[in-house]
């Protein structure tokens, strides 16, 4: 092979690489060009497109239906750095939605089987900075809403470094660590704020840790309108969420609580 020849070939190879990134830009990084991606995928409406996919971009709604699946994502605001993919890293710096919507076919059944984790791992490393939701709905009904996300998550694991959402009157904030292979361990703290009783505020300190996949240790130390501290042990994935709380000093005999915020029929039975 010639070295004239292989001028010409390395030349068409670079010529070809530069067309495949002028492509990309026209349609990551303009505006004309991000509109005509969105429009490619199948059952997705936009509505109120502005900015480019490959960093700023706002939507008023972006709306997927599949038979009678259906997402709707209500006042879209995203910032991401394509730069960071350099270092093998999605770097999320801002989403904000006031709303996400999730609709399933009606009647469908649940899984009577447990549920089984599997081993997680991203081809990238992942960078959430600013991510906050205004509400989360399912079939029409409200489930959790303020909902606030600061994490990263790497080869060791995902490091959540805050969430905070609330439900009815519950607030929640937590943070600490989780790794998303085997059992699945975690180790989380936070607190939980409850309705006030009585004009007393009432709070909760949790240290939550073990194997999400078979149980967790749960510590609280109620403070405010009621005082105690509980330990227990809970299976967060079983159908009836099963809880023990061994004998507490000081508390009530055979109290029940009830878990409003947990699926149905979920408690806790505290003997003292």
């Amino acid at each position: 092979m010639s070295r004239r020849l292989l001028k010409w070939l390395a030349g068409g190879l670079f010529g070809l690489l530069l067309l495949l990134v002028a492509a990309l830009w026209t349609l990551l990084g303009t505006q004309g060009g991000s509109r005509s991606l969105l429009a490619q995928v199948p059952g997705l409406q936009v509505d109120n497109f502005a900015g480019r996919l490959g960093g700023a971009w706002q939507a008023d709604a972006l709306i997927w239906q599949q038979d009678d699946r259906r997402v709707e994502l209500k006042q879209l605001d995203m910032t991401w750095s394509p730069s960071c993919l350099l270092r093998l890293t999605l770097c999320l710096d801002r989403l904000h939605l006031r709303q996400v919507a999730v609709t399933l076919p009606a009647g469908a059944e649940s899984d009577s089987e447990p549920l089984s984790l599997p081993n997680v791992k991203l081809p990238l490393r992942l960078q959430l900075g600013d991510i906050q939701l205004g509400e989360l709905t399912l079939d029409g009904q409200p489930q959790v809403r303020d909902v606030a996300l600061i994490a990263s998550w790497n080869e060791q694991g995902v490091d959540l470094q805050r969430l905070a959402l609330q439900r009815d009157d519950l607030r929640l904030e937590v943070s600490g660590r989780l790794t998303p292979q085997g059992g699945w361990p975690l180790a989380l703290s936070g607190r939980l704020q409850l309705p006030e009783v009585d004009g007393k505020a009432w709070q909760v300190a949790l240290q939550v840790g073990g194997e999400l996949q078979r149980n967790l240790t749960i510590e609280a130390d109620s403070s405010g309108y009621l005082d105690a501290r509980l330990e227990g042990q809970v299976q967060a994935l079983a159908e009836h969420l099963p809880a023990e709380l061994p004998d507490q000093p000081g508390f009530p005999g055979q109290q029940r609580f009830a878990a409003d915020a947990a699926p149905a029929g979920a408690y806790l039975v505290g003997k003292g």
